[in-house]
């Protein structure tokens, strides 16, 4: 690996790092859907991707989306990204691992332009921590964020809806998030390992006295399944990431 290379893998860590530290509690890192310290997320991540000639905008359902247009402005995109939200007592790479590596992918391209554009996403929810039901950020990309979603309330009685509204977006507007599918090439996300590795090497491990998010792993893997299946019914994905599943231990969503 190359000096160049490795202070990339360095930067890549350390990034992941400072964004455990933007936190709902002081001393461990929860971070749930259009939180406060969500805000200073979105301020850290913009300035590294305009700072490489990205256009960095938040949809109406609070994600992060930044463009980086291809060598002709009208050539499809490529997704990548992961989620910005955690559960609690998070640790440092799950998920945001996803972004910071899109991040950066695009400086390693030192300005190139590619013959398709890329587009980072920053998804606001995935782990179901706040309301109870997982994937608002990225149901609202397949156009599947529907009325009765949005009158979800979390345990201060505060709806989907007004928690748009509270952090300055307009829930009226989240139908212009949806993906264009005809637009879109696919969708990559880079995830840590969560599963068996460390148990089958023979390394030592520790068990979790608990789990938090979502609470339906099934309805986890139905959902990601359908994202891939949406954007384009003629691709071949690779197996889908279901729950801590390596990736030998996946089915294929293609005749799901």
């Amino acid at each position: 690996m190359s000096d160049s290379y490795r202070e990339l893998a360095q930067r890549v860590v350390d990034r992941c790092k400072l964004l455990a530290g933007f936190s709902e509690d002081p001393d461990s890192t929860r971070r749930t859907f259009l939180s406060s310290p969500m805000r200073d997320c979105h301020r850290e991540i913009t300035g590294w991707l305009e700072a490489l000639g990205a256009a960095v905008r938040i949809d109406a359902a609070g994600n992060l989306r930044a463009w980086y247009s291809g060598v002709e402005t009208s050539a499809p995109r490529l997704l990548l990204g992961s989620h910005l939200d955690t559960v609690p007592n998070a640790g440092a790479y799950d998920g945001v691992l996803g972004v910071v590596l899109a991040v950066a992918l695009l400086e390693g391209q030192r300005g190139r332009k590619l013959p398709f554009g890329i587009e980072v996403l920053g998804l606001s929810e995935e782990e179901g921590v706040r309301f109870g039901a997982p994937f608002i950020g990225s149901r609202a990309l397949v156009g599947r964020l529907d009325e009765e979603l949005l009158r979800r309330k979390d345990a201060h009685g505060v709806s989907v809806r007004e928690a748009i509204e509270d952090f300055g977006l307009a829930p009226n507007e989240i139908p212009e998030a949806c993906v264009k599918r005809e637009e879109t090439l696919g969708y990559v996300e880079f995830h840590i390992e969560q599963g068996p590795v460390l148990e089958q090497a023979g390394r030592a491990w520790n068990p979790s006295p608990g789990r938090a998010g979502y609470s339906s792993r099934l309805w986890a893997a139905r959902t990601t399944r359908a994202l891939r299946r949406w954007i384009s019914d003629s691709t071949l994905w690779p197996p889908p990431r279901s729950g801590s599943a390596k990736w030998n231990a996946r089915g294929s969503a293609l005749p799901a």
